[in-house]
């Protein structure tokens, strides 16, 4: 007898059919515009992955790379993993030639390594759990390989930033989290704790282990944090060093982007009030989201749900005011419990599937460049998709308040 998952319209189902049929038709646009069309998918489709490039040089050329400008604003161990890709393209690279990196066969070849691996990471752990949860595997592989070629992913691959890769870390952490095994636990303690050395941001996933009440781990987490994060500042000159990180992260964080909620809101605030007074609006704004998602996420006394995923995950995207499009790849992870929340599942209401469209269009819609360009209309998406999720959960709650009472 076949599964009656591999025969019904469930909401994976439905995801895979759409994330296939839109990328089949990016593929088709593509090549009927010569190319042309590729530009309206990638943003950054002609800055030549400009963030992998500028670290690995800034890594490169010598001297302490917190004296090199405001764009040298990661903490010191992504700074280590650029130092160890600088060494790796010294084959065919000098100091005095860095301004050539870019047309290296030793650089080319680190991009690809780099960012390959991250690609092949993250399509064997969504089939990994897909086919944990006994899902087809055909629509395992259509899920997984539409992903990777998904027009988030391609943001995320051509900025070049490293938070492509740590979402991959990030994904891989929150797998084993809940492992039976003690050991694969602690290593998704030290993912996250090595990924917020990396970006700070992910620090929030933190979150998760408050909420569950799992504070033994948490404490873990802070420390293991806490070494990651201070202790590669040795190989940056110290406390100079450190205070120079400071300075260069505090000037890059006045930079507002506009996926953020700060971003949108001050854009749509400025048609009625003025640019400062925008600004001050917007920030409220977001103030006040990350406040409900706080509340939402360490009051709730239900077990952690994907929606709880997806508000923690929206720390990392749309609370942060300068993320750029790379960002949106942190909601592989909300994804990934969605997916496994919908396979657990036997019966399904009208709202699963508009969770499954929402998700598949956000990584496959089509874009439409009078709205703004390629990143907005994952930007937008995800928006809906939040509001829904809010509503949802607020709707949830005062439902179970009053059948308590």
């Amino acid at each position: 007898m076949k599964d009656k998952k591999s025969v019904r319209l469930d909401p994976i189902h439905l995801i895979a059919y759409i994330m296939l049929f839109l990328t089949l038709y990016k593929c088709v646009s593509i090549l009927v515009t010569n190319g042309q069309a590729l530009r309206n998918y990638i943003w950054e489709f002609d800055t030549s992955f400009r963030d992998y490039v500028y670290h690995v040089r800034t890594a490169l050329e010598p001297g302490n790379v917190y004296d090199k400008g405001n764009g040298s604003c990661f903490p010191p161990l992504a700074y280590l993993f650029y130092k160890a890709i600088a060494s790796f393209c010294r084959v065919d690279n000098t100091p005095l030639t860095a301004d050539k990196l870019s047309g290296s066969t030793s650089y080319l070849l680190s991009l690809i390594l780099v960012e390959g691996m991250t690609l092949v990471v993250i399509a064997m752990s969504f089939k990994h759990v897909l086919d944990r949860e006994k899902v087809s595997g055909t629509i395992t592989n259509i899920i997984a390989f539409m992903l990777v070629a998904s027009n988030v992913v391609l943001m995320a691959v051509t900025s070049g930033n490293v938070a492509f890769t740590v979402s991959s870390l990030l994904l891989i952490a929150f797998i084993i989290r809940e492992s039976d095994n003690k050991i694969l636990r602690e290593l998704a303690l030290i993912l996250i704790a090595v990924s917020a050395s990396f970006k700070i941001y992910p620090c929030v996933m933190g979150a998760l282990y408050l909420k569950e009440h799992r504070y033994k781990e948490a404490i873990r987490l802070i420390i293991y944090g806490i070494l990651f994060f201070f202790v590669p500042f040795i190989f940056f000159d110290g406390i100079y060093g450190f205070r120079m990180f400071l300075k260069n992260i505090t000037e890059v964080s006045g930079i507002v982007t506009g996926i953020t909620i700060i971003g949108i809101a001050s854009t749509i605030f400025e048609h009625f009030v003025s640019p400062g007074a925008a600004l001050i609006l917007a920030k409220a704004v977001d103030i006040v989201y990350f406040l409900i998602i706080l509340v939402l996420i360490l009051t709730e006394n239900k077990k952690t749900t994907w929606k709880t995923v997806l508000f923690i995950g929206s720390m990392m995207v749309i609370v942060n005011t300068e993320s750029g499009s790379y960002c949106l790849s942190y909601i592989f992870i909300p994804f990934i419990a969605f997916l496994v929340e919908m396979a657990k599942k036997d019966d399904y209401f009208f709202i699963d599937y508009v969770y499954a469209a929402l998700f598949a269009l956000f990584y496959c819609m089509i874009p439409i460049p009078a709205l703004g360009g390629s990143a907005m209309m994952p930007t937008i998406i995800l928006y809906v998709l939040i509001a829904v999720a809010l509503v949802d959960e607020i709707k949830s709650i005062v439902v179970n308040k009053k059948l308590l009472r």
